[in-house]
């Protein structure tokens, strides 16, 4: 009897909350609420990809003493990622618009975490730009591109285009200011080796903004 009740209490909540959700999802329109959750898709790819690449500095005297490099070897790598994202624009771009926003998306939080994890792993400097500078900075790229197309081929003939592109770029500002405050309180209890594998395993999660921006390549191959 207490099973039945259980499950019945069960399926009662999840009754309610699909009946919220379609209750929802009927009052904002068919369309509507998977756009607004590609502006959720967006904020989190911005809270992500700025979080990542303005609290890069915060390990620039953990690398300095780990590898024994200058000032200007070490700066080097938080140079590599304000710049190469830039960079790569004119090819990340076209490419994104070829495989889809979700896909692009999707490499890139993958890339992200790879960058990290071979990063933790590093043993000269030489590989931390490879792997913080080259690969980081081509997953941050893709992360960025994705979300803001995505939000921006969604809104564009909408009136609220310019709420949905400011939430999402909001995310920015959010993520780099909660980033640089989590990774030093992450480096007060773990080594920056256990850091950058933590952080790898936070970056993954632009996985889902990719989640996010499926139905507009679904969409688009319907078209």
């Amino acid at each position: 009897e207490r099973r039945s009740e259980y499950a019945a209490r069960s399926f009662d909540r999840v009754s309610v909350s699909t009946a919220l959700v379609g209750t929802l999802c009927f009052t904002m329109g068919s369309s509507t609420f998977p756009m607004w959750m590609t502006v959720v898709g967006g904020f989190l790819s911005y809270f992500l990809a700025d979080g990542c690449t303005y609290s890069a500095g915060i390990l620039f005297t953990e690398f300095k003493d780990v590898f024994h490099a200058g000032s200007t070897a070490t700066s080097l790598l938080p140079a590599l990622v304000y710049a190469i994202p830039q960079f790569m624009s004119p090819f990340i771009c076209p490419f994104t618009a070829i495989v889809g926003y979700s896909t692009a998306a999707a490499w890139g939080s993958l890339f992200l975490c790879i960058s990290f994890i071979v990063t933790s792993l590093a043993q000269e400097i030489i590989l931390t730009y490879f792997a913080y500078g080259a690969l980081l900075s081509l997953g941050l790229q893709l992360t960025y591109t994705a979300a803001f197309m995505a939000v921006v081929s969604t809104f564009k003939d909408s009136k609220w285009l310019g709420l949905a592109c400011g939430v999402m770029v909001c995310g920015g500002g959010i993520g780099a200011f909660a980033t640089n405050h989590l990774l030093s309180w992450i480096l007060s209890f773990w080594t920056w080796r256990e850091a950058l594998t933590l952080q790898g395993g936070i970056f993954l999660h632009a996985w889902i903004s990719a989640a996010l921006f499926y139905w507009l390549d679904e969409r688009a191959t319907m078209q």
